[in-house]
């Protein structure tokens, strides 16, 4: 039976070193400063709450309290920043953020790139209760998976063949040849029950002419209701 190697001296340095950083800056920042609405009662907390950072940052309150526990492996350079707006941090405080998490990140164990092709039957019950195109990809970049959305706004196959994506976060423009011109946003999530796998989802602003044209693919993808 293989054991579960102990912690480090120097992960507990810098994991601690992280907690420590994000705490004492999170109790730093009043919630006036942050633009945190008040409400009555007692705060029992002189600075902003856990939840409060991961609203201002955009992840969620059990994330953010994993990352205050210095648990930050696989946390996103995006994430890290974000982290760093939240807490209003200066140039000099968010260097020493991102340079914490780069130890921690350098003490921990790599993981050995997937070369998995293909996913698991819940994977793809998930892509598929998506409405905005979706795509599962491995460490090569290789396409495992897509909604139906996701096809056809490419123009994708239905047997699985691996198309390469460049995953991350950000802008994407492309050009359908049906619907023309199309501007998304994308942000992608790493799968922690399928280690190596990512999860790309691409968004669209409600009410624009993406948006529009998204309806008009979504319409060709569905089923034909047939009347008895």
């Amino acid at each position: 039976m293989n054991a579960t190697a102990a912690p480090t001296l120097g992960d507990m340095d810098s994991r601690s070193g992280i907690s420590n950083f994000l705490t004492s800056r999170r109790a730093k920042l009043t919630p006036e400063k942050a633009g945190v609405p008040l409400y009555s009662g007692a705060r029992r907390v002189p600075g902003l709450r856990r939840e409060e950072v991961a609203h201002l940052a955009g992840v969620s309150a059990d994330y953010y309290a994993r990352l205050e526990r210095g648990k930050i492996s696989g946390a996103s350079r995006e994430v890290i920043e974000a982290i760093a707006r939240a807490l209003q941090l200066d140039e000099d405080e968010r260097d020493h953020l991102i340079d914490l998490a780069r130890m921690t990140l350098r003490r921990a164990p790599r993981r050995k790139p997937s070369n998995r092709t293909t996913v698991r039957a819940g994977i793809q019950s998930v892509l598929a209760s998506i409405d905005a195109p979706a795509f599962v990809q491995n460490a090569r970049l290789d396409r495992l998976a897509s909604n139906k959305i996701g096809r056809a706004l490419y123009s994708l196959p239905d047997d699985g063949s691996r198309d390469r994506f460049n995953y991350g976060s950000g802008q994407k423009m492309l050009t359908h040849s049906a619907v023309g011109d199309l501007e998304f946003g994308y942000e992608s999530f790493e799968l922690s029950t399928d280690p190596g796998l990512v999860m790309l989802v691409y968004t669209v602003e409600p009410g624009s002419t993406t948006a529009d044209a998204m309806r008009i693919l979504a319409s060709w993808t569905a089923p034909a209701l047939h009347s008895t």
